[in-house]
């Protein structure tokens, strides 16, 4: 798992860390993570959310623009809106279809 921002100076370095490991005998770690991209500015646009990065892993979950997490401390579930709680609820299940995936091999 790979987690950023939507913002390029964010992206550009797991970009650059990405190719290298897939230059360097790890295209299948790469081609198999899952990217996690966080948008810490409200008005992002998301589908150009995670740029290049998008066609290096094998999936990838957006988290959407929410003020609850702004503040980086502790949230309560509550106050997430309901987009954001559906992307980590979507989050989850990739995460558990990896795991189960993982444990057949």
């Amino acid at each position: 798992m790979a987690t950023t921002t939507g913002r390029r100076d964010h992206l550009d370095p797991l970009v650059a860390q990405l190719d290298w490991l897939s230059r360097h005998g790890y295209e299948g770690l790469v081609s198999s993570a899952t990217l996690v991209v966080s948008e810490l500015d409200a008005g992002t646009t998301r589908t150009a959310s995670g740029g290049r990065a998008v066609d290096l892993v094998g999936e990838v979950c957006r988290v959407p623009y929410d003020d609850a997490l702004r503040g980086r401390g502790l949230v309560d579930h509550a106050s997430l809106s309901p987009a954001t709680r559906q992307s980590f609820a979507d989050l989850a299940r990739v995460v558990r279809a990896a795991l189960e995936d993982g444990n057949r091999h």
